[in-house]
């Protein structure tokens, strides 16, 4: 069974492109983002989650590097009888 995760990282900011002063660049805040997804992939740089998954093809799938990773916890999901992959 594919693994389901909640993680809470840190996302990286910009400036929509327009020209800004030292001063308003350093005063943007980063973003913090909350995703929910089966765990595709994992290894010590990155995880890879998506929302939709069939045991082959993924789709809204979102990499996140690990060291981005503020909070991580499994999310646990119970499916009533009869409702599991293949049945």
């Amino acid at each position: 069974m594919t693994k389901i995760v909640y993680v809470e990282w840190q996302d990286a900011s910009h400036s929509c492109g327009q020209w800004v002063t030292q001063g308003i660049l350093e005063q943007e805040k980063l973003g913090s983002v909350e995703s929910i997804g089966f765990v595709i992939s994992e290894n010590k740089e990155r995880i890879i989650l998506a929302s939709s998954w069939d045991g082959t093809y993924a789709s809204g799938e979102i990499t996140i590097p690990i060291k981005m990773i503020v909070k991580r916890r499994a999310v646990e999901v119970s499916l009533p009888p009869g409702r599991r992959k293949g049945t």
